[in-house]
């Protein structure tokens, strides 16, 4: 029966690398206006309650098939948050060192190419604060439904051994890496990298909350590129 839900999953992914995808490549073609405050928040809102739905289904389906809970990830070994927060301050040092040493006309190129890849990304104190919930959001429910639900489904499949957990772990991050193609290959190699990575941590741990912590500071850290060297000038900070 989890392939039912497993199947869902998966459909959901396939529709967001198909949108994305052509989002892409209408860019090219005809470069889009810029989205409106209003309308990054409602993408913003939008992109939080698909996936919690998604998170909310994938718990639901686990406790009712009566499941332990550590075996999803949730569980939280004692050495877990020193590590997480080390990696989070190590965010923290590239995003300093990134203000620190980004030049204008870096900031000029990435500012274009930000605009036709990732349209949503905030520019001003308004749209940082409402992305926030998109950043927690997606740390979140996508550690749920990508590294914990899809690891654990398909290495019980594939079984133990090295291979079994390469399969488990690498087609979650070719799935996960798709769903963002809204943001152009770079974006799809770079989710399918860090899936790949936090995947392995899973299986060596056991644990999701790594990952989310980390990839939740990602999120904050690219939307905080955004606001920090795209924003307009006269934009409210």
């Amino acid at each position: 029966m989890d392939a039912v839900w497993l199947g869902v999953l998966i459909l959901v992914s396939g529709v967001s690398a198909w949108s994305g995808a052509l989002a892409v490549r209408e860019a090219r073609e005809a470069p889009p206006a810029e989205l409106t405050a209003a309308e990054k928040r409602s993408i913003y809102r939008r992109g939080s309650v698909m996936l919690w739905v998604l998170a909310a289904g994938t718990l639901v389906w686990w406790g009712f098939a009566g499941r332990d809970w550590a075996s999803l990830g949730l569980a939280a070994p004692r050495w877990t948050w020193p590590a997480a927060g080390a990696a989070l301050a190590l965010i923290v040092w590239l995003a300093a060192d990134t203000a620190r040493q980004t030049a204008p006309s870096r900031i000029s190129g990435t500012r274009e190419r930000w605009r036709t890849q990732n349209p949503y990304i905030p520019v001003s104190g308004t749209e940082f604060r409402s992305y926030t919930v998109l950043a927690l959001s997606a740390g979140i429910c996508e550690e749920i439904v990508y590294r914990g639900f899809m690891i654990a489904v398909l290495g019980a499949w594939f079984g133990p051994g090295w291979e079994g957990a390469a399969l488990a772990v690498g087609l979650p991050a070719l799935f996960f890496g798709a769903a963002h193609s809204a943001q152009g290959w770079r974006g799809v190699v770079g989710a399918a990298a860090g899936a790949l990575a936090w995947g392995f941590v899973v299986i060596e741990t056991g644990s999701l909350w790594p990952g989310v912590v980390c990839h939740v500071g990602w999120d904050l850290f690219m939307g905080w590129l955004g606001f920090r060297f795209l924003r307009p000038s006269g934009t409210e900070r």
